[in-house]
C-alpha cells in the first residue's frame, strides 16, 4: 500500500514511475494516491487494509503511530521549506513533522543533504537515501530539431528563483522564455517577464516532454533542491542544462560535462552562459550526450525500484539497522 499525497508539490513525476517499476518488480500497490493531505492523513485510519506496508510519501502524514510497518519519503523537509516562504500550512505542517518521522519504522531520503535535519527532530530515525529518477524511454523517440527558445519550470515559489532568471533576460535579445507551473508568485513573476516571454502555468505531460525536446537550453535557477526531477528530464530528454550551483544540483550536473553551473544570485553570470551555451553548438551537443548517458545509467527507476524494494523487505522483517 502507497499513500500520496496530492501532487501539488510535484510528486507525480515521483511517484507514478517508481510505483511502475515497483509493480514490475512483483510489488502489489493497493492505494496510488490519497488526492491531497488530509486524505492522505486520514486515509490509514479510515481505509482497513491488510497491506504489510504503508510508504507514505512526504514528511507529515505519518501522524498516527499504526501497528503496519511505515515508511516515508522524504523530498524537503518543512524546517528547509520555512526558509523561503512562511505560511500557515507550513507552520502547521511543521508540527506534524517531527512526530511523523519518528513515528516512521524507516525513512528514504532522495538527498543526503535532508539527512541532518530529519536526524535532528528524530535522533533515532533509521534513514535511507534512495534518489529521484528519470525515464530515459519517455524521451527516446522525440528527436525533433531545437526550437528557439529557453525553458524552465516548477512551482512558482521564492526558493525556486526565477526572479534571477528573468532578471538574466531582462533587455536582451536572448531567445523567448518558456517557463512551466504555476503557484504563489505567479503575479510577480509574470511582470518580470519580456514582452516574448509566456508563463504557461500547469500543461499536460505530454506538452512538458516536447518542451524539453525542443527546447535549446533548461534552465533551474533554484536556491535550494533535495533532487530536482526537471533537470533530470531535461538530460533525459537531451537538453543543455544551465543550473544554479548548489549541493543537490551539484550532485547530478558537473560544470562543463554533463552542464554549466552559477551562482544563483548572480544574473549575469546566467546570462554569460546562456550566451556561452547558445554560441556554441558543439557544446551543446557534448553537454546534452554526456548529460543523456549519466541519467541513463545512474538514474533509472530499475534500480532505484530495486533500492525501495529492499528497504520495504527489510522494514518488513524488522531487520533495519541505523
Amino acid at each position: 500500500m502507497m499513500v500520496v499525497r496530492g501532487l501539488d508539490y510535484g510528486f507525480g513525476s515521483h511517484v507514478n514511475p517508481l510505483i511502475d517499476a515497483l509493480e514490475n518488480l512483483g510489488v502489489t500497490i493497493a492505494l496510488k494516491a490519497a488526492g491531497g493531505d488530509m486524505k492522505a492523513l486520514v486515509i490509514p485510519l479510515t481505509r482497513k487494509t491488510d497491506a504489510d506496508l504503508i510508504h507514505f510519501q512526504g514528511s507529515y502524514l505519518n501522524v498516527t503511530k499504526l501497528k503496519t510497518a511505515t515508511i516515508s519519503t522524504v523530498h524537503t523537509t518543512i524546517g528547509d521549506e520555512l526558509r523561503f516562504t512562511v505560511n500557515y500550512k507550513l507552520r502547521m505542517a511543521k508540527q506534524l513533522e517531527k512526530r511523523s518521522l519518528r513515528n516512521s519504522d524507516a525513512i528514504i531520503s532522495v538527498n543526503p543533504t535532508l539527512n541532518k535535519q530529519i536526524l535532528e527532530q528524530a535522533p533515532e530515525a533509521r534513514i535511507h537515501t534512495i534518489p529521484n529518477g528519470v525515464n530515459t524511454a519517455e524521451f527516446n523517440n522525440l528527436k525533433p530539431p531545437r526550437g528557439n527558445f529557453l525553458l524552465s519550470g516548477g512551482r512558482l515559489i521564492n526558493r525556486k528563483n526565477f526572479i534571477t532568471l528573468t532578471k538574466a533576460l531582462e533587455n536582451t535579445d536572448l531567445p523567448p522564455l518558456r517557463l512551466f507551473g504555476d503557484g504563489p508568485l505567479n503575479f510577480i513573476i509574470k511582470k518580470t517577464l519580456r514582452e516574448q516571454d509566456k508563463l504557461l502555468g500547469y500543461i499536460p505531460r505530454k506538452d512538458i516532454i516536447e518542451l524539453y525536446s525542443t527546447a535549446q537550453a533548461f534552465i533551474c535557477p533554484s536556491l535550494y533542491e533535495t533532487g530536482p526531477i526537471t533537470v533530470l528530464e531535461a538530460m533525459a530528454a537531451r537538453c543543455p542544462v544551465i543550473c544554479s550551483d548548489i549541493p543537490a544540483v551539484e550532485e547530478i550536473v558537473e560544470n562543463g560535462k554533463t552542464g554549466l553551473t552559477f551562482n544563483p544570485h548572480d544574473p549575469e553570470e546566467l546570462r554569460d552562459h546562456i550566451e556561452t551555451l547558445l554560441g556554441d553548438p558543439k557544446l551543446q551537443d557534448d553537454l546534452a550526450e554526456t548529460a543523456y548517458n549519466w541519467v541513463k545509467k545512474e538514474r533509472n527507476w530499475q534500480d532505484i525500484a530495486k533500492a525501495t524494494l529492499h528497504v520495504y523487505e527489510e522494514t518488513i522483517e524488522g531487520g533495519e539497522t541505523h
